[in-house]
């Protein structure tokens, strides 16, 4: 029984998209530019609409910011953005929002700065060793002398 202090609880499904999802699932080959290099996995097309795509795969460097180029069944071809990936144990759903053919030739161009990321950390990663290798090799030349 519920008091007039209890409020009464609605239930209403929200839709956040701006674009219904079509879902049609479908083997998709992935073109991931990294550094570089072409890099090409397989995936799942999980849905689509007008905006983006969602994709099933196992890869878990595709990184937020990405420019892919999708093969659909040899038939389709988008270029797109990744925007959010899902990871859950070694499974990943990455949302990708779709850009014009320009904007990813621009970025295929100029390299991508999330991918750059892990070079970067790599970078410093081994000057930091390289500088603690000479403080030990000072420290033990002095201990030893």
């Amino acid at each position: 029984m519920r008091t007039k202090s209890q409020p009464e609880t609605i239930a209403v499904d929200v839709e956040r998209r701006r674009h219904p999802r079509e879902s049609r699932p479908a083997p998709v080959k992935v073109l991931l530019q990294a550094l570089g290099e072409d890099v090409e996995f397989q995936a799942v097309l999980v849905n689509s609409s007008r905006g983006g795509v969602a994709i099933r795969h196992w890869r878990k460097d595709l990184m937020v910011g990405s420019h892919v180029k999708l093969s659909v069944a040899g038939s389709e071809e988008i270029a797109a953005r990744v925007r959010w990936n899902w990871i859950s144990g070694p499974l990943v759903i990455s949302g990708l929002e779709r850009v014009s053919e320009n904007e990813f030739c621009a970025a295929a161009g100029r390299g991508n700065v999330a991918q750059s990321v892990p070079s970067t950390s790599r970078a410093l990663a081994a000057a930091a060793l390289a500088g603690l290798m000479i403080v030990i090799g000072w420290y033990l030349k002095t201990r030893i002398l």
